[in-house]
């Protein structure tokens, strides 16, 4: 299967399912049929290749996964999935393509970042004790401690044609070969 570049790409689900990685951790993955590229702000047809995506259903990652299914319009249930909404998958979305390293090795990531998470703002009361914690702990942090020694003076910049000034000539690694065996201290 040829790595396809990274950019943006039009496919649609033709399966979902879960898997687990070879460490063990849980995922949710979706199979998409890849069949445009994005050249240019135009959609190109291209030769369809079946990609993958994987969710991690793990404690860390639960969220994000289940965020990412919603606004995919998902049911919740992996027997008989259903996708509702502007977002179907089934009839195809944007698809995002990033090379990754990984052991060694590039890889490609896939991703829907066409879909939108619904977000939440905070309420003026919310920002307001955020902006005080915030500030309060700046201004502890960039104040100076009692006790505490005064920083160093800013080191002076050298002149950018400058070079360093030695008193004594340093012996180079040539130098340093020819000395005899029996001369090393070790």
């Amino acid at each position: 299967m040829p790595q396809l570049e990274p950019g943006y790409y039009y496919g649609r689900l033709v399966e979902i399912g879960t898997d687990r990685s070879s460490k063990g951790t849980p995922c949710i993955y979706i199979v998409w049929e890849v069949t445009h590229q994005d050249v240019g702000g135009e959609w190109a047809p291209m030769q369809a290749e079946r990609r993958t995506t994987r969710w991690w259903t793990n404690e860390k990652a639960e969220s994000f996964t289940v965020d990412k299914l919603m606004a995919l319009g998902f049911n919740g249930d992996l027997d008989r999935p259903e996708f509702t909404g502007p977002n179907d998958p089934r009839k195809g979305i944007t698809l995002e393509c990033r090379h990754e390293e990984y052991q060694g090795k590039v890889q490609e990531r896939w991703d829907t970042p066409a879909v939108q998470v619904e977000r939440t703002p905070w309420k003026g009361d919310e920002k307001r004790t955020f902006k005080a914690k915030f500030q309060t702990r700046r201004a502890a942090s960039q104040a100076p401690t009692a006790g505490a020694p005064a920083p160093p003076p800013a080191r002076p910049q050298a002149e950018p044609d400058a070079s360093p000034v030695r008193d004594e000539e340093v012996p180079t690694m040539a130098d340093m070969m020819d000395v005899p065996d029996e001369e090393i201290p070790f």
